[in-house]
């Protein structure tokens, strides 16, 4: 019994502490609550549409204090989401239709817990011509990118969200001088040395390019001739980007720190591109390489097919139609129905094989279902933003 009633008691304290600091945090939340309206109405009049994403860099630093994972403020207003567990916040006008002749801006804040609680509002009324200038607002962001990017220098999203963030709101010079930052921030890292390369090349420069290749030359290793070979993918240089793919596999396919993409991810794209290039041997050469030397078991068993249907497509190409039919023995379909796709395109290759279609093998295409240059720039589609064909 008197153990019962300890418990009871410790549950009363803990709960009284969490009343406490919930208490607590609702206090600072609602005294901060009218600087974060005022930042956020001052922003959102400054807009000319909605704005998201982007790492969030571009809210004001009140704002940001409260902690939010995701964010979308506009003209008209906006909201913020700290998580499942965390405050809703949602700014509003209340005179959108007032008219361009309004002195004034009318806004409302807020503050929306869980559990049923009482939203708490803050108004605020503005000048309407309060507005934050393009160089204060860039300047802003660019100062938490560069605080981030200190704090976490080896975390790609802090070095591609700020580039991103150029592209948008300066242009291609201001995203090639923060690449150039981040090669000499992080040196360790690739990703930037070959977004550089890209810019370069999109403006028909080579430096960025040299840079990556002399880099991978001092410490040559699978991770860094593999990023020559993406570089060259990027480029359309057929004839670079498997010489380079040939140089990484004479070198062991061991993941280094940093690799962002296993062995078999990185030499994909180059087997498919020498496959539509016709260049057959180069595809069944990288194929066999990575079927037999994938280091890690999951991912082996993972693209088991792809490998085998693009030995296959090779050496049908290249006369071996028995060869060919061997290796497609089982319809390449995969054995766990968890991993069945319906629109698999290696059933349909073996298929063609086996029925000696060569016009259904010649049109056959690879499922091509990795997102390479997005997880490479942490999401941003770099090749697209500089206006390059998208590779095969």
């Amino acid at each position: 019994m008197r153990r019962k009633t300890s418990l009871v008691i410790l549950a009363a304290v803990a709960a009284c502490i969490a009343l406490a600091f919930v208490s607590k945090r609702e206090r600072e939340t609602l005294a901060n609550s009218s600087a974060v309206a005022e930042d956020l109405a001052v922003l959102a009049q400054s807009l000319d549409a909605p704005l998201e994403g982007l790492g969030l860099a571009w809210l004001p630093d009140s704002a940001l204090a409260l902690k939010p994972i995701a964010a979308n403020i506009g003209p008209d207003g906006g909201w913020l989401s700290a998580g499942r567990d965390g405050p809703y916040y949602a700014l509003r006008r209340l005179d959108a239709d007032a008219g361009e002749h309004s002195s004034t801006s009318s806004w409302t804040f807020t503050v929306q817990r869980g559990g049923g609680a009482e939203p708490k509002a803050t108004h605020v009324t503005l000048p309407v011509d309060r507005k934050i200038s393009m160089d204060a607002f860039i300047d802003h962001a660019m100062t938490v990118y560069a605080r981030r990017l200190t704090k976490e220098p080896e975390v790609l999203a802090n070095h591609f969200l700020r580039v991103e963030f150029a592209f948008r709101f300066r242009d291609r010079q201001a995203a090639r001088a923060l690449l150039a930052d981040s090669v000499a921030r992080a040196p360790q890292l690739s990703e930037p040395r070959i977004a550089l390369a890209l810019v370069d090349a999109a403006d028909a420069r080579t430096d960025g390019l040299r840079d990556l290749e002399h880099w991978a030359a001092t410490a040559p290793s699978y991770r860094r001739r593999t990023d020559v070979a993406l570089t060259h993918w990027m480029l359309h240089h057929t004839d670079e980007a498997i010489a380079a793919m040939r140089e990484a596999m004479t070198l062991p396919l061991t993941a280094e720190k940093l690799q962002n993409l296993n062995a078999s991810a990185r030499a994909m794209p180059i087997a498919e591109m020498a496959l539509a290039q016709r260049r057959y041997e180069a595809t069944h050469d990288i194929a066999a390489r990575l079927e037999e030397g994938e280091p890690d078991a999951y991912t082996r068993e993972r693209f088991a097919h792809d490998w085998r249907a693009l030995r296959a497509a090779a050496l049908y190409h290249q006369g071996d139609h028995a060869a060919a039919v061997a290796l497609v023995a089982d319809g390449l379909v995969e054995s766990d129905p968890f991993y069945r796709r319906g629109d698999d395109a290696r059933p349909k290759l073996a298929l063609a094989i086996r029925s000696n279609d060569s016009d259904a093998v010649e049109a056959w295409k690879p499922n091509g279902n990795a997102d390479i240059i997005g997880t490479l720039f942490s999401g941003v589609n770099l090749v697209q933003r500089l206006g390059l064909p998208r590779p095969e």
